[in-house]
Parts: structure tokens; sequence; C-alpha cells
């Protein structure tokens, strides 16, 4: 993935890895957008961006409300790459997780992130962004003998 002076938009990149990716990709010289929950977080991770020396702007919206998807799409040109960082997480990995864990989990995530997938919107009235990425975790094992 092509990531060097592209338009971003990170949902859920007001911490954690999502603020990481932020700050990485802000430095590559990409024009970053971070989407979070609560105007408080946002305008907290913002400046600690900014006082890294980064570009990033930030807007406070509820991810899965439609509504509020379709008016921030409508409202910023395209998007080159969206990543998630929605939904839920499962600790351990598959060995230490009943199937119905996993289950619930792969589906926590992917509901998450359906109306942003969706662009806030169905049919889109113009590509709103070009890849869209959710960040699904590690889930893995190790096998010891």
């Amino acid at each position: 993935m092509e990531l060097e002076h592209k338009r971003l938009l990170i949902v859920g990149g007001t911490s954690g890895f999502g603020q990481t990716v932020a700050g990485q990709a802000a430095a590559m010289g990409d024009h970053v957008q971070v989407i979070g929950h609560s105007r408080t977080h946002v305008v907290q991770a913002v400046g600690r961006l900014k006082a890294a020396g980064e570009v990033v702007t930030g807007t406070a919206l509820d991810a899965q409300n439609i509504q509020q998807l379709e008016a921030f799409f409508t409202m910023h040109p395209a998007f080159d790459h969206v990543l998630s960082f929605l939904g839920g997480t499962m600790g351990g990995g598959f060995l230490e997780n009943s199937v119905a864990t996993i289950r619930q989990a792969i589906e926590d995530k992917f509901f998450a992130n359906l109306p942003t997938g969706k662009g806030g919107g169905s049919p889109f009235k113009r590509p709103r962004f070009a890849h869209f990425y959710i960040r699904c975790g590690r889930a893995s094992s190790r096998c010891f003998r």
C-alpha cells in the first residue's frame, strides 16, 4: 500500500494503534484526518500529533452513525485510503478461545465498520475513498514443544 502524499482518513485515530499510524502517515507527508467519538479525545490527539510536528486534522463523530458519516463524507474531498480501528477485540489467540468467542470478535469488528465501509450511505454519489482497511488485530498462537 503506497501511503506517501495521500489523503488518509483514520477512524479511531485518537489513541493506540490508530494514533500511532496517524503520526507515521503524517510524518511521511500524508494529509491525515482522524475521527474519534469524543471531541475531547480528538482535540487531545490532534494536539499531541501537532506537538510532534505533524499536520493532522480531526473530527468528532459517531462512526457507526450513518447520518453523521454521510455528512462527514459530503463535506470532505475523497480520501485515497480509509483505515479503521473500530470494533471489539479478542484477547489471546485462536487456540485459547472458543469458536463462539472468535465469531463474536469477528462480527463485532465487521459490523462496527460496516457504516464506514459504505461511505456513510449507499449508493455512492461519488467515490468517497479508493481503499478501505480494517485493522483486525493479532489473533495468533505459538506452539511450543
